[in-house]
């Protein structure tokens, strides 16, 4: 499924590159800046993740293929449309702060939320961002995927597994080819849905 040595960092970006982004208007840039500055935030503060954490890498050769899930419907809210379209739920199972914020990140045109809807549920969610990672360095067309989160009525029956796949392949097929993910030793389950998956386990935490 991945291939280290096919990575090539800080490429030419694919004609449809992952979040496709247009012509910012005003609000879009201010909401960018506002983003940045939050991000230099963390850097001068110093966040990192603790020591002991586990972190993995994937490289690709080419996309992966969609796979259906088989709980659910997937989905993964890139733009402005998606946002109009999500918001109401995310509102109504996160609140109207968390909803805000999800959509902020959103607009700002580095970040995607993805998850998976049962009826009127969300019963898993996670971010993708692409080129930066607040906790330790990742390459400019890398993607760190974090905040993966599943309801505990659906834990344990590969929802987790199932939802990052099909997030991983989407995300390919608009060329992203390097993604990180990390996660507490102490989470086992974690750990061996993030091997299932394909990625493979970092001796050190990413660095350029």
């Amino acid at each position: 499924m991945s291939d280290a040595k096919a990575y090539s960092p800080n490429r030419a970006p694919s004609p449809s590159a992952a979040y496709p982004i247009k012509q910012l208007n005003l609000t879009r840039q201010l909401l960018l800046f506002v983003h940045n500055v939050w991000w230099r935030r963390y850097h001068r503060t110093g966040a990192q993740r603790p020591a002991e954490h586990l972190f993995y890498r994937m490289d690709l050769t080419q996309p992966l293929p969609r796979e259906h899930l088989l709980q659910g419907a997937f989905f993964m809210a890139k733009s402005q449309r998606d946002v109009r379209s999500y918001f109401m739920l995310w509102k109504r199972q996160l609140g109207w702060l968390e909803a805000i914020k999800a959509a902020l990140k959103i607009l700002t045109g580095s970040q995607v939320f993805y998850g998976v809807v049962l009826g009127q549920d969300l019963i898993h969610t996670g971010w993708a961002t692409r080129g930066f990672c607040r906790f330790y360095q990742i390459e400019d067309d890398a993607v760190v995927l974090e905040s993966v989160w599943t309801a505990p009525a659906y834990r344990g029956r590969g929802l987790a597994q199932a939802a990052l796949t099909e997030t991983l392949a989407v995300l390919s097929q608009t060329g992203c080819r390097r993604f990180y993910i990390d996660t507490s030793p102490k989470n086992v389950a974690s750990q061996r849905m993030i091997s299932k998956v394909g990625f493979t386990r970092l001796s050190s935490p990413p660095s350029l």
